[in-house]
């Protein structure tokens, strides 16, 4: 069976998709993540496939776990229990966290644009081939420092 580059990965992410769908019973976020970041096109070629993946995969836990009635679901993978409404107090501190965290976040995005701009001046001085050397360095160095920073070990 001869399937192309672009068919295998359509096929990909309708296995992602559905995957996502049967385990989180979110079939409409599944396609838009999966294409989002897998895929990179809305074309309905691709897209089609995708949507009739999580859509079965989602009729199928439904079938295999049904609502019960009553608000609660009977074989619900995640059980978070009640969550009490925030207080105003708690919603201003998560508007302040939420500024903070998106100044590091622009932070971060143009730190690494700063480290692309240094490569991009090496590119004609040294061969393209050592740049993974000067990057594994860096990336020894803030290990060094921060083991943490690594992870956990494996």
């Amino acid at each position: 069976l001869h399937v192309t580059a672009h068919e295998r990965k359509v096929i990909l992410v309708s296995g992602v998709a559905s995957g996502m769908a049967y385990i989180f019973n979110s079939p409409i976020a599944s396609v838009l993540i999966s294409v989002e970041l897998l895929l990179f096109e809305f074309k309905p070629h691709s897209l089609i496939p995708v949507a009739l993946s999580a859509y079965l995969a989602a009729l199928i836990r439904t079938a295999l776990y049904p609502v019960a009635g009553a608000g609660h679901q009977l074989g619900v993978f995640f059980d978070v229990g009640p969550i009490d409404t925030p207080r105003n107090d708690t919603l201003v501190f998560y508007l302040f966290l939420g500024a903070v965290i998106g100044a590091c976040a622009v932070f971060a995005s143009k730190t690494v644009f700063f480290v692309e701009s240094l490569f991009r001046k090496l590119e004609g001085k040294i061969h393209w081939m050592w740049f993974p050397v000067i990057g594994a360095i860096g990336v020894g160095a803030v290990g060094y420092g921060y083991p943490s920073t690594l992870g956990v070990g494996y």
